[in-house]
């Protein structure tokens, strides 16, 4: 298991380096995320919402900045 964890260390710290020499895919990232973060607070507007729905427009804004950033994978 430690092996496991040690090569998958090892793949995270390596693109971690890459990506900050090139600095592209960070920056589109933390744009999307801003945005997104700035559109859900106006949509709502001060309104007071359940905990259920507040976890679903977290998860819609990690899985539509995952996929911005799988689009450099491929």
């Amino acid at each position: 298991m430690k092996v496991l964890f040690g090569a998958a260390w090892a793949v995270l710290c390596k693109d971690l380096l890459l990506e900050m020499r090139t600095r592209y895919g960070i920056n589109t990232i933390v744009l999307f995320v801003l945005i997104s973060v700035a559109l859900t607070l106006f949509s709502l507007a001060g309104e007071v919402l359940r905990q259920e729905i507040i976890a679903a427009l977290f998860w819609n804004t990690v899985f539509f900045a995952a996929m911005v950033a799988l689009q450099r994978g491929f």
